[in-house]
């Protein structure tokens, strides 16, 4: 679990000292209003009571989703080539939140389509503003799993980031592969995973998806599901096939090696 100071720096590097102080006075007197930032030539909106200021820091300040040199050059490449060829680039951002993590990929990977997937409805609203001036990012309010009849979104006492879903009613549910198969020319170029225990069920319900994607980014949440083998599912999806591994911040990030 990372620290407050972790987060009170990364927040720091995200929107600047000022900022950052002015967003933990507010949390620190339980003033939920918004603040407005400017962040990586975004406005963003962070709520200084909600875990806003989190992600915030892990995202854009620390770039816990950063792709090395090489590897950015090579995903690139490979975009490159399909766009050539006529298929379109997809990034499946599932777990968006509020959607930093959404416009970090789209900067990274401009012409690409950013799948962003977030279930917590408030969340979502903010997403949508939040990337409604880019028309290669698409929003979609649902949470990933293996059937799509609903489910239950349990809210944590963590804030939106650590919300989960179980069997029940009142929030969309998708199915990874059904999504993908309404998105005619396109390819999963990067799936990143931060679905707070839900990766079993995601990665058992279409493993050939995962199997076929050049980089997938996955937050393992074995810590708060033991013994349920979260990621099980993904060492056998890409079993016989070869990926480097890397870590970043609570990430594992696997690049396939063509």
């Amino acid at each position: 679990m990372t620290s407050k100071y972790y987060h009170a720096r990364g927040l720091s590097k995200a929107v600047g000292v000022i900022s950052a102080s002015e967003i933990l006075l507010r949390r620190a007197l339980g003033i939920a209003r918004p603040v407005s930032v400017k962040v990586d030539g975004h406005r963003v909106e962070v709520r200084p009571t909600d875990s806003d200021l989190f992600v915030l820091s892990q995202v854009f300040g620390w770039e816990e989703y950063r792709i090395d040199d090489a590897h950015l050059a090579h995903l690139r490449e490979i975009a490159s080539g399909w766009q050539s060829s006529g298929i379109k680039p997809v990034i499946v951002d599932a777990g968006a939140n509020v959607g930093y993590s959404t416009l970090y990929f789209a900067s990274l990977f401009p012409e690409a389509c950013v799948l962003a997937i977030e279930p917590d409805e408030v969340a979502f609203d903010i997403l949508s503003r939040h990337v409604q001036s880019n028309q290669n990012i698409r929003p979609l309010r649902a949470a990933l799993w293996f059937h799509e009849q609903g489910l239950r979104l349990q809210n944590s006492a963590n804030g939106s980031w650590a919300n989960s879903v179980s069997e029940g009613s009142g929030t969309p549910s998708r199915r990874l592969d059904s999504v993908l198969s309404s998105l005619p020319n396109m390819r999963p170029l990067i799936i990143k995973l931060d679905i707070e225990g839900a990766e079993r069920e995601v990665v058992e319900s279409c493993p050939e998806i995962f199997a076929e994607a050049k980089c997938i980014i996955v937050e393992p949440h074995d810590f708060m599901n033991v013994n349920a083998a979260c990621l099980s599912p993904l060492y056998s999806a890409i079993s016989g096939k070869r990926f480097d591994t890397l870590l970043s911040g609570e990430n594992l990030i696997l690049f396939a090696v063509v």
